[in-house]
């Protein structure tokens, strides 16, 4: 195989990235509008169009083909994820038999949810109920409603977005990420609610990665709050070091 990129982009005043391991034929790059501490990571600086700065990470999030031409395998991971595992291993295998692999948001164990329309309601319940919308309620319904009337099909599958394994320049994936940035762009930007939708319509084969994206032994997530964030990571290292981190 050859080098595997591991990237991610951080817009809108992040601060930093957690240090990642060495891994030979591995490269961690970042994309971002401003210099930051990133121990081990290649900062690539850009400047960006979109207004929303959420928006403008996850086109290149989304349009790997477009910024990693150097590469022909990546994978994607949130800002606030820590390579725990052999990730080359995992890439070989996962992408022996598609060109896209993904963790399943049914398989999490305390929120599992396998259709987008769950995923929608589960939105739009959480702003009621706390105030804070993830996005605009009437952009997301709008959107799920076009899902109906085009009869995309309930429990169709869920993606937990945070971390995508791809060989981003095959034809199949690239009509399918240029898809997917379509909705993103004129739709929702919370790219959950419609990279499901955007496979089915390019028929793109994803394969599904076993295991809890949250708790796995390739990927550990870290708190998104700063505080939290550097709490977590020091419990996480502590238990790497008594041997007691585990796997459900």
């Amino acid at each position: 195989m050859d080098r595997i990129a591991v990237y991610t982009a951080v817009f809108g005043g992040y601060e930093g990235l957690v240090r990642q391991p060495r891994i030979e034929g591995v490269d961690f790059l970042c994309f971002a509008d401003r210099p930051i501490r990133a121990h081990g990571w290649e900062v690539r600086v850009v400047e960006f169009e979109e207004a929303d700065p959420v928006r403008a990470a996850r086109k290149r999030k989304i349009l790997a083909h477009r910024y990693l031409s150097g590469y022909t395998t990546s994978i994607w991971m949130d800002g606030n994820y820590l390579v725990a595992g052999d990730i080359r291993g995992l890439a070989e295998r996962a992408l022996a038999r598609a060109d896209m692999a993904v963790f399943s948001h049914a398989r999490t164990r305390s929120d599992p949810r396998d259709c987008v329309y769950d995923e929608y309601e589960a939105m739009m319940r959480m702003g009621r109920e706390t105030g804070r919308w993830k996005d605009d309620p009437d952009v997301m319904t709008a959107q799920i409603e076009r899902y109906r009337r085009e009869g995309y099909p309930e429990r169709h599958g869920l993606i937990f977005s945070a971390v995508l394994l791809r060989r981003h320049g095959r034809p199949d994936v690239v009509r399918t990420m240029e898809r997917w940035w379509e909705e993103l762009s004129r739709g929702s930007r919370r790219d959950q609610l419609s990279f499901d939708y955007a496979a089915w319509k390019e028929g793109l084969a994803v394969e599904t990665i076993d295991g809890d994206l949250r708790n796995n032994p390739w990927f550990h997530m870290l708190a998104h709050h700063r505080r939290s964030y550097a709490a977590s990571l020091l419990r996480y290292r502590l238990r790497r070091l008594l041997g007691i981190v585990r796997h459900r």
